[in-house]
């Protein structure tokens, strides 16, 4: 027996309840099993037991065996002291209530559970598959499914907002600054995602929200502060902004990245790092306007405007500064545009929302990522084998959310899918 089947077996209260009594033959009936606690403590917080003729209301501890309470030393932790009833599966120690300054009421479980549920839940741990259930989720009704796909996209967005509420902080308060930082992080992908971050740190916004009007300037900026103007350059677009740049550093005084640090390798051209750099660029030049949006507007579809807005024309004739390539439009791509919109700014907008108390800018966050088209990777792949196509981010968000920080490991009995298949099997 494990202690992570006993917390599920006293969630949702599997157990037989009939002629229930403590050890000491007090009567117990459960009113409220109490709120699951995941952090350190007493396992659940709030319970209601009627013992005998008395209610009590406070904490219940789990073990599978009774002197599980003495090896983890709870009689000396005071944040055990309103525990009121400890549960076990195996009551291995005599005079229970001898050994304890308190007596606190004590029933087990051993012959009240039903133990089929708990082989089931064991094949399901041991499973190879890409998920434990991948073999069963087929029978598992589509509804239940859905409910557990939108707790997970609701899940993973509360995680990203809490990002954003800590960088807001970090910012005193400046949310302008903290988005920016978010889209630029965004913008480097798997490749450069460190080196991006590491310029988002950097960038000097005051100067950035300065130039917002000249483009020229705003290039010298990200390019020289990048790294990617120093040495000796020959077309006439670096050169020009080489020259801005060193103006603007011996004025400014800025830090710089080394150039060394950007990856180039093992990439589409459209994704390099200079194009990248390229689009900030351009999308800084309607900063205000994006910002209005994100944070005020109710129509999101505006900000593709500002986003896939086409870039310096130098770019359409190279990747890299000096290196001629074949001639193409840059544009931002579905695929990234809609990456930013996902993961920075709808949680920018709900966090803004919450923080604001404005119930109207929260669901107009969540209402985007209805409209969003899902991400495209090897994990929604290959849930879409399994269970359908998603239909928007948000039900991809979720996806993702599920296999990474459940399916993979092996949250079954926290899931409404396991937990379906362990009741019908």
């Amino acid at each position: 027996m494990e202690e992570e089947f006993l917390h599920f077996i006293w969630t949702y209260q599997l157990f037989d309840h009939t002629d229930l009594t403590s050890i000491n033959g007090e009567v117990v009936q459960i009113i409220h099993s109490g709120i699951h606690n995941t952090n350190s403590g007493p396992d659940f917080s709030e319970a209601r037991i009627l013992i005998g003729a008395n209610l009590w209301i406070g904490n219940v501890e789990i073990h599978v065996n009774t002197s599980d309470w003495f090896l983890h030393q709870h009689q000396l932790d005071a944040a055990y002291s309103n525990v009121i009833l400890h549960v076990v599966y195996n009551h291995n120690t005599e005079n229970w209530e001898k050994d304890q300054a308190t007596y606190i009421p004590l029933i087990e479980l051993k012959k009240r559970i039903d133990l089929h549920k708990y082989h089931e839940w064991k094949k399901l741990k041991t499973k190879k598959s890409w998920i434990p259930c991948e073999s069963l989720i087929h029978n598992v009704p589509p509804i239940v499914i859905s409910q557990m796909i939108n707790r997970m996209a609701i899940e993973r967005l509360e995680r990203k907002v809490k990002e954003v509420e800590i960088l807001v902080d970090r910012l005193n308060g400046n949310w302008e600054n903290a988005l920016m930082q978010s889209i630029v992080s965004a913008l480097g992908s798997k490749v450069n995602k460190d080196v991006f971050h590491s310029l988002a740190l950097i960038l000097p916004f005051t100067l950035l929200k300065r130039f917002e009007n000249d483009q020229e300037k705003l290039d010298a900026l990200i390019f020289g502060i990048a790294g990617f103007l120093d040495g000796n350059l020959r077309d006439k677009y670096p050169r020009a902004l080489q020259k801005q740049y060193f103006f603007l550093r011996r004025k400014f005084e800025f830090i710089s990245i080394k150039p060394e640090r950007w990856k180039f390798m093992r990439m589409r051209p459209s994704n390099f790092p200079t194009i990248r750099l390229g689009q900030l660029s351009s999308l800084l030049s309607s900063w205000t306007s994006i910002c209005d949006l994100v944070f005020y507007k109710k129509d999101i579809s505006l900000l593709e405007g500002g986003f896939r807005k086409n870039i310096d024309p130098y770019w359409d004739s190279h990747y890299r500064f000096d290196v001629r390539s074949s001639d193409k439009k840059i544009q931002m791509g579905e695929s990234m545009y809609n990456s930013i919109l996902i993961n920075s700014i709808v949680p920018f907008m709900y966090a803004f929302g919450r923080r604001h108390d404005n119930e109207e800018i929260k669901s107009r966050a969540l209402s985007f990522l209805e409209i969003i088209k899902p991400e495209k990777n090897a994990v929604i792949e290959k849930w879409n084998l399994l269970i359908g196509n998603s239909f928007n981010a948000l039900e991809s968000q979720g996806l993702i959310e599920l296999k990474n920080n459940y399916c993979s490991f092996k949250k079954c009995l926290s899931c409404k899918v396991g937990i379906w298949i362990l009741n019908n099997k």
